[in-house]
């Protein structure tokens, strides 16, 4: 059993055992959110999808 954040936040940095993380592009998730509200917003028919965006694992001590 183990422990995993999100969004590699910089204040973590300071915490023992350095908790592992999951890595995103908050720049890049923002765009892409909001490109899919606009669009929704203007009249385009909401179909579900799957969106990935590029992350990274960081292992650090917890899991």
């Amino acid at each position: 059993m183990g422990i995993m954040g999100f969004d590699n936040i910089k204040m973590l940095e300071y915490i023992v055992p350095r908790l592992t993380m999951v890595s995103t592009n908050v720049e890049k998730v923002a765009a892409v959110a909001v490109g899919e509200l606009i669009a929704q917003i203007t009249g385009a028919e909401a179909v579900p999808k799957k969106i990935v965006l590029p992350h990274r694992i960081l292992d650090m001590e917890t899991l």
